[in-house]
C-alpha cells in the first residue's frame, strides 16, 4: 500500500471570464486535480493519525509471528513544529503612537478573541503541516466578522 506522494498541485485554468456558460466546463476540468489532491491529503491525515502502511502488511512466512509496530513520528513532528511556530497567540500591535489607531488595534484584538482565533490558528497550522495546504474564510457582517476554517473530517 506504499504510496508515492507528489505534492498538492495548484488548480490553474486559463479562462478570461467565468459565467454560467462555462462554469460547468471549468468545474469538470478542475475536479480531477481536486480529487487527486484530496486523496493525497486524506492519506497524509490518516498517516498522521496512525493509519500507516505497516498496519496493512501481510506476512507470508511464519504467520504466527506478526508484530506490527507503528512509531508515529509524523505526529511528533507536527506537534513540535506547531508549538515552535505558534507557541504564543498572534496579536496585532501598532507601531505608531496615534491613540485612535491604538484603540482600533485593541478592538481588532478583541474581535479576534471573540472569534476564537487562537484555536482557529492552531487548527489551521496543524492542517497546513499535515496536508500542505490551509484555507481560511473571513465573513464580514454588519457588527462583526466571522472566521471559518475548513473543519477536520473525523475518520476512523
Amino acid at each position: 500500500m506504499s504510496r508515492l506522494l507528489t505534492g498538492r498541485k495548484n488548480t490553474i485554468l486559463d479562462y478570461s471570464y467565468i459565467d454560467e456558460s462555462n462554469i460547468l466546463l471549468l468545474l469538470s476540468e478542475s475536479f480531477y486535480l481536486h480529487s487527486q489532491n484530496s486523496t493525497e491529503i486524506n492519506y497524509l491525515y490518516d498517516y498522521y493519525r496512525g493509519k500507516q502502511d505497516i498496519q496493512y502488511k501481510t506476512k507470508e512466512t511464519r504467520e504466527d509471528i506478526n508484530n506490527k509496530i507503528t512509531e508515529n513520528s509524523s505526529y511528533e513532528i507536527v506537534t513540535f513544529k506547531k508549538g515552535y511556530m505558534f507557541g504564543e497567540l498572534v496579536q496585532y500591535i501598532s507601531r505608531g503612537t496615534d491613540e485612535v489607531i491604538t484603540d482600533a488595534i485593541a478592538e481588532l484584538n478583541n474581535y479576534m478573541l471573540l472569534n476564537h482565533k487562537v484555536k482557529s490558528d492552531n487548527d489551521l497550522i496543524e492542517w497546513v503541516l499535515i496536508g500542505g495546504v490551509g484555507y481560511r474564510l473571513v465573513l464580514p457582517n454588519e457588527d462583526y466578522f466571522g472566521i471559518e476554517d475548513p473543519p477536520f473530517v473525523a475518520r476512523t
